[in-house]
């Protein structure tokens, strides 16, 4: 099973990237979120997309642990809000 901040890739379409959400349904259908690490062809973000979670198999161990208490995340040059 994929987690947070693992890279990743669907083993039906070849889709990669990094696993950044979840989502667990009552239904038992749970999904990941792949964000593409890369840009595309004309240099611009692409999405991400969702997938059923058992057919998406991390590409390595290395997993991306973003520091939440730093700052929280947002300039605090900015005013709050």
């Amino acid at each position: 099973m994929i987690r947070l901040g693992q890279k990743g890739r669907d083993i039906l379409t070849g889709f990669q990237g990094l696993c950044i959400a979840k989502a667990t349904y009552l239904t038992g259908c749970n999904q990941v979120q792949l964000l593409p690490t890369s840009l595309s062809d004309d240099g611009k973000r692409r999405e991400g997309e969702w997938f059923d979670e058992q057919r998406v198999k991390p590409l390595n161990d290395e997993i991306l642990v973003l520091d939440n208490d730093e700052g929280n995340g947002r300039d605090e040059s900015l005013p709050p809000g």
